[in-house]
Formats: C-alpha cells, sequence, structure tokens
C-alpha cells in the first residue's frame, strides 16, 4: 500500500512524489493543488480589528507542523487568487487572512528573481516566483529616504503616498527553518518588505499619508496617473 499524508482528511500528498524545492516557484501550486478543498481565504479589509495585533513569531519547531503548513498555504492562496482577480499584488502578510503569525507570502513575478545569502552557509541561492519569509526584521535602514505612492490588498481602492527608507537589510528564516538575510536591498524589494513587515506590527500604510492629499482613490489615480506619479520619487512597477 502506498504511504500519504493526510490534511484535515483529505488525501495530500504521496511520499513517493518528489517534493519540490522551497525556491522552486512550482512548490507552492504543487502543494496547491492538494489542498484545493480548503475555503479560498478572502482578504480582509482595513477595519478588520486582526490588521491591527501585533503578531506573534513562528517558533522554529512549528515550521514543519500540519497547522502552521495549511496557514501558511492559506496565505499563498489568497495572494495567487488576488494577482489572479486584480491583475497586481507582490505580497501578503498572514493577519491579512487573520492569522496572527510574522511570516509573509511573496511573488515578484515571473523572471523577477532574488540572490539568497545564508548566515549559516554563505551559500548563495537564486530563486523566483512564490515564497515565504518566517519572522522577518530589518536590520538595516538607508538614510536616503524615497516616497512612493503605496497599495495594499486591504484597501485595493485607494493609493497612499508614503516616505520609505531607499534600501533594506531583512534576516528572516526560510520554509526549512534555516535563517538567511538580503542585504542592501534593491527600492522595489526594500519598499514592498517595509510595507509588510509594517503589517506584522499592526500597522497601515494608511497610518501616516507622506504631504498634502496623501490619500488618493484607485480610480482617480488611475485617470491621472502622470500628475500623480510626477510628485513621487519611485513608482512602483507591475509584476503581472
Amino acid at each position: 500500500m502506498e504511504d500519504s499524508r493526510e490534511l484535515n482528511g483529505n488525501l495530500a500528498i504521496k511520499d513517493e512524489t518528489p517534493v519540490p524545492s522551497p525556491y522552486d516557484a512550482s512548490w507552492v501550486q504543487a502543494t496547491l493543488c492538494n489542498i484545493s478543498h480548503l475555503i479560498s481565504p478572502s482578504v480582509l479589509l482595513v477595519g478588520e480589528p486582526q490588521l491591527r495585533m501585533t503578531c506573534e513569531s513562528v517558533a522554529l519547531e512549528d515550521i514543519k507542523c500540519e497547522k502552521f503548513l495549511e496557514e501558511k498555504y492559506r496565505l499563498h492562496r489568497a495572494l495567487m487568487e488576488f494577482r489572479n482577480v486584480n491583475g497586481f499584488g507582490r505580497s501578503i502578510a498572514a493577519p491579512q487572512i487573520g492569522v496572527t503569525k510574522r511570516f509573509l507570502a511573496i511573488n515578484m513575478g515571473k523572471g523577477m528573481g532574488m540572490i539568497l545569502l545564508s548566515r549559516n552557509s554563505n551559500v548563495s541561492v537564486y530563486f523566483t516566483g512564490p515564497f515565504t519569509l518566517i519572522n522577518p526584521t530589518i536590520t538595516f535602514k538607508s538614510e536616503k529616504l524615497i516616497s512612493l505612492w503605496d497599495d495594499c490588498m486591504s484597501f485595493p481602492f485607494l493609493l497612499v503616498r508614503k516616505q520609505r527608507h531607499a534600501s533594506v537589510s531583512v534576516k528572516f528564516v526560510d520554509d526549512e527553518g534555516v535563517t538567511h538575510e538580503w542585504k542592501d536591498l534593491d527600492t522595489a524589494t526594500s519598499e514592498l518588505l517595509q510595507h509588510e513587515i509594517d503589517h506584522l506590527d499592526g500597522i497601515l500604510a494608511l497610518d501616516e499619508p507622506f504631504g498634502k492629499n496623501g490619500i488618493v482613490s484607485r480610480e482617480v489615480y488611475e485617470k491621472n496617473r502622470e500628475y500623480f506619479d510626477r510628485e513621487v520619487d519611485y513608482v512602483i512597477e507591475p509584476t503581472i
């Protein structure tokens, strides 16, 4: 008889099936296919109390437990579905689906990759597609600041002008429990991770808009994109 694992009483991945690497863009999709029985999570909208809670760190011994795996795959599924429906979205934080734990799901899009340097082994890994950041912490912030129009899955109908650090370094744990650090990140990744790590501390982009008329509806922004983009230093590029 073939050995298999079960998730909530439903047949999951068979043991003899090769498990994709956590740095392989296919690993999330492969897992999602095996938990399609889960109810599709909805992204919480601004006003929900979970969005204002300070999240708890994920214990290393819990990274492989069934409950955390289910929460992680739900988060990746929420990101995937939002991208498919809305045509944008690079990352989502766990509290945005009501899970008050410190982890993020990220998808920088096709052709977008990151060099990851392990603090433990000094081995560089290049990876693309969906991946997870567990217990991310900012370890460095550049003195240089930039302004940009920021959006959020929890208020997709608004854009907020923000001021953020042009570059940051981030330490985090991967799906295998290994600690890594990204150093001196580019602007696109830096502003994204500042936004997402704020979520883990109950902070929303709406809290501190930068300058006058710092909050606009997406409809107004799209009608006057050139005007609004001239008001900021950096414009977020789509990844879909």
